[in-house]
């Protein structure tokens, strides 16, 4: 896809540059709901990140006022997609848009929905609990295929 279609630069930065667009439409609920639900998934990788919400918002706020640059939040650093290797196939990012268009537009039609607000301590606890878990599997695997059986004859 990427090689035949293109790509994007990465890191929720398409997403963020749409947010600004919605943001300036007269449309008060593209204005109120797109542009916030376009900030989101950008929002939430820079909160798995271990930022704050002063962290996050002068991030975002350097990435609308620096439109070539995308941000590596591993590196923990700003600059050019292709450079720091932050891009996106574009016919995946498409498609995504695509998906959550479907969604919202299923959602749109139900008489009502029940949600609940996320905890944040309790997925990092079970984010803490599954990566525990795992270290103990990656372990006990490790020990059972470097424990050599000794047969006497």
């Amino acid at each position: 896809g990427a090689v035949k279609h293109g790509v994007l630069p990465g890191g929720c930065k398409v997403l963020l540059n749409l947010s600004v667009i919605a943001s300036l439409s007269d449309v008060q609920v593209v204005k109120e709901v797109l542009a916030n639900a376009f900030r989101e998934p950008l929002i939430v990788l820079l909160r798995n990140c271990g930022l704050n919400n002063m962290e996050i918002e002068e991030i975002i706020v350097r990435l609308i006022e620096n439109p070539n640059d995308v941000y590596d939040a591993l590196g923990q650093s700003f600059g050019n997609p292709i450079e720091l290797g932050i891009i996106d196939s574009a016919p995946a990012v498409i498609e995504s848009m695509r998906s959550a268009i479907s969604i919202a537009s299923l959602l749109g039609t139900l008489g009502g929905i029940v949600v609940y607000e996320r905890d944040d301590d309790f997925d990092k606890q079970e984010s803490l609990s599954h990566n525990a878990t795992q270290r103990e599997l990656d372990e006990a695997n490790y020990e059972n295929n470097n424990t050599s059986t000794h047969i006497e004859t």
